[in-house]
């Protein structure tokens, strides 16, 4: 969208309230760091609270939407398999033969891939909710 001010700058409307300017760089190439800190600004002024806490707040609902994600796909996985609630009853499942090992073996492989990323996610949202005034 064209900018009424200026001819070579497009607006990003925000919740029909907050509007930053983009330059056609911006525009093509995504939203650079110069971008984001004018959006940042934007709305923490428009809320009343300050840029740190506006910006923890959001990474920390970021990283627990990501961990949302994960624990869902977790669950998809093990929702393949009757009776079976947890990585290690998959294992012994397989072990024991009462599920098949292929693609049992992939599964519990994504499943343990995942619990890792789950771990760092959990990581990240305790050094955030551990920073002062958050």
């Amino acid at each position: 969208m064209t900018c009424k001010a200026c001819s070579k700058y497009y607006r990003i409307q925000i919740e029909r309230k907050f509007y930053i300017h983009l330059s056609e760089k911006d525009k093509i190439g995504g939203i650079n760091l110069a971008t984001s800190e004018r959006l940042l600004t934007h709305v923490a002024e428009d809320l009343g609270v300050s840029k740190d806490e506006l910006l923890a707040e959001s990474l920390l609902e970021y990283l627990k939407s990501k961990k949302r994600d994960c624990m869902a796909e977790k669950l998809e996985i093990l929702s393949r398999y009757r009776n079976i609630s947890s990585p290690k009853e998959l294992e012994e499942a397989i072990k024991n033969g009462s599920v098949a090992e292929h693609p049992s073996w992939e599964d519990l492989i994504v499943i343990e891939n995942i619990e890792e990323k789950i771990k760092r996610l959990d990581k990240e949202i305790e050094n955030i909710e551990n920073l002062p005034g958050t």
